[in-house]
């Protein structure tokens, strides 16, 4: 953030209303992360112990040119609470990881991955599509 901003913010009295929002930001990054960690099978490697980054850069074959960026994506979900770092290895931590990550709520986690990346979709992007005649079809939905 500039300092410009933050100026802007304090002295115009948004700074109450951008820190009310702050509650509402956190869940959109914690359930864009969760429900990543889960379609990239993260979650499920995970619910079988801790795992090294080097463990988890195995099993999303990313190469060694990428793995800052999926260190600093980890590193998000730590400070989002939904993951720890221990001793080097990467456990569950939050309730939302640790309920999706379990095998008998695998129909759960692939209805709230819907609602997350199709219906958030869907709301967000509305008002352009109806603006220029492009309504949503079943195809636009990833049909697994």
């Amino acid at each position: 953030m500039q300092l410009t901003t933050l100026k802007k913010l304090i002295f115009d009295k948004n700074i109450f209303a951008f820190l009310k929002l702050g509650k509402h930001v956190d869940t959109m990054y914690r359930t864009s992360f969760v429900t990543a960690a889960n379609s990239s099978g993260v979650l499920d490697f995970l619910n079988q112990g801790g795992k090294t980054l080097e463990q988890l850069q195995q099993l999303l074959t990313v190469d060694e040119s990428k793995k800052g960026a999926l260190s600093a994506w980890l590193n998000c979900g730590v400070t989002l609470k939904e993951l720890s770092l221990r001793d080097g290895k990467y456990q569950l931590k939050g309730k939302l990881s640790k309920h999706l990550a379990k095998d008998d709520n695998q129909i759960a986690a692939a209805l709230f991955e819907e609602a997350i990346r199709y219906h958030y979709d869907a709301l967000l992007s509305a008002p352009q599509r109806f603006c220029g005649g492009q309504a949503y079809q079943l195809a636009d939905q990833d049909g697994r």
